[in-house]
């Protein structure tokens, strides 16, 4: 046995090679390490167990210092791995963004680990001690906020987000054909509802719309409203889809200065502000960060509204279709605009055995690579849909509107309720390990401007003021990482 240079006061206990001991860590942090070799004047070299190129030189004195007892025995060293794999076997993104995970069956293994780690004095375990108790409170703090939505969820959707509408008589098409598009992606539609919806009183809902470029803020929405809306419009949808529609109308008159026009009217006409629009804009306006805007028009001119047949443009949609579509379809939001006819919406053409109308949005609800046909739904009657061949969908439409989901907003905008910094680094830096900032953003590739556009957008919407801090400090790691 090697015998160590002479102290003040004995050891407790020698240090052996292959004995693994605690480290304290310049930032703070204790880690467990082994002891790799002895060196001549008495002094222990140390490495870390996983394997990093690293070591240190340490005296006795200084082992110690955290390991007064000796080195690690090894039923606290099967505690800690217990610890550390259960912690790594549920990552926290999955526990509590993604719900991926039986939080449940996740509690009560986490009790029982809880359990055998108060029974010990590792330092090491006192840490996981705290970790985990943070995770609880975060789960607490979830959960609250997922029964609240599910509350609002419950009463303004009875019948499940994913319910039907059917448009009225208002010229609404592109905001219809939105919701429906936002509704194949029921927990996005959720998150906008939590994050969008507040139920005021008894009879009372306020709206704030994500992406408020226009500062209107909250627009209070009564069912007095409602009741007259409904009777006004036609429209046959969920309370929480006329809810939107009505803040919609409201938000569009406001924009334009007519914020006391009860039913929000244009001036000089008959028609409402809210009548006529381009899904793309509408969905930035809800969707804010949580969606980057993006359309695929054939024409060069705005004021040209010609189909891509007639633009001569036949490759334009199939090779979205290929491509684009056939590797991110989980993260696209996609409508489709027919061209204009001075005839207005009643105007229409019968394409593949199918009635479309001009000067109307649809909802582009799915493809099929075998057989090349779009799947797409009328905001007419939005539980109905119907087949479109490539070559059918380019004789009528002149442009497909598509909104890419940004998996950074999904993550951090679901972060404002937890208030443990490691938690939440742990949760933005696991993201990042996964996707690259552009694919992460869904900004376009080699365009920095862009990239930095959706973070700073994306940043701007967090209210937690330790959310955007550890955001601000991973993502600027990230930026250097990449090179951006």
């Amino acid at each position: 046995m090697h015998t160590p240079r002479s102290f003040d006061k004995e050891p407790y206990q020698n240090f052996q090679i292959k004995d693994c001991v605690y480290i304290q860590r310049t930032s703070g942090y204790i880690e467990i390490w082994r002891i790799d070799e002895f060196l001549s004047n008495g002094s222990y070299i140390v490495r870390p167990i996983d394997g990093q190129k690293m070591y240190r030189e340490e005296t006795l004195e200084e082992l110690q210092e955290l390991n007064l007892n000796g080195p690690i025995d090894q039923e606290t060293l099967n505690l800690i791995n217990k610890a550390y794999y259960f912690y790594v076997r549920n990552p926290l993104s999955e526990l509590l963004i993604d719900k991926s995970i039986n939080i449940d069956w996740y509690l009560k293994d986490l009790d029982q680990i809880l359990s055998e780690i108060k029974q010990s004095n590792s330092p090491v375990l006192r840490e996981y001690e705290r970790l985990f108790q943070e995770i609880k409170s975060a789960i607490a703090n979830k959960e609250w906020e997922n029964q609240e939505t599910q509350n609002l969820l419950d009463e303004i959707y009875p019948n499940g987000i994913e319910s039907d509408l059917s448009q009225g008589r208002i010229g609404t098409c592109y905001l219809l054909s939105s919701l429906k598009a936002l509704k194949i992606h029921p927990e996005l539609m959720k998150l906008i509802v939590q994050k969008s919806i507040r139920k005021k009183d008894k009879n009372t809902w306020v709206v704030t719309f994500l992406g408020d470029e226009e500062n209107i803020g909250p627009i209070e929405i009564s069912r007095n409203k409602i009741n007259e809306w409904k009777k006004r419009s036609k429209l046959q949808a969920a309370l929480g889809d006329i809810i939107f529609e009505l803040a919609y109308a409201s938000y569009k008159s406001r924009s334009k200065g007519r914020e006391k026009k009860t039913m929000y009217e244009e001036e000089g006409s008959k028609s409402l502000a809210i009548e006529g629009g381009h899904a793309h804009k509408t969905l930035l306006h809800i969707l804010g960060p949580l969606g980057v805007k993006y359309s695929l028009v054939p024409h060069k001119k705005p004021d040209e509204h010609r189909s891509f047949a007639k633009a001569n443009d036949h490759s334009a949609i199939p090779n979205f279709f290929e491509n684009e579509y056939t590797k991110n379809q989980h993260r696209l939001i996609i409508t489709a605009s027919s061209e204009y006819s001075p005839g207005g919406d009643k105007d229409y053409e019968f394409i593949d055995g199918e009635k479309i109308y001009k000067n109307h949005a649809y909802t582009v609800v799915g493809y099929n690579p075998n057989t090349r046909t779009l799947s797409l739904s009328n905001p007419h009657n939005s539980k109905k849909t119907f087949m479109l061949s490539i070559h059918g969908f380019n004789q009528i439409f002149n442009a497909l509107r598509h909104n890419k989901i940004s998996r950074l907003a999904v993550i951090i905008m679901q972060l404002e309720h937890i208030n443990s910094e490691e938690i939440i680094r742990g949760i933005i830096r696991s993201e990042l390990s996964k996707e690259d900032l552009y694919t992460l953003t869904q900004s376009q590739y080699g365009n920095p401007e862009h990239l930095r556009e959706n973070i700073e957008y994306t940043l701007a919407a967090i209210k937690n003021p330790l959310v955007k801090k550890v955001a601000i400090e991973e993502l600027n790691s990230a930026e250097e990482r990449q090179g951006i």
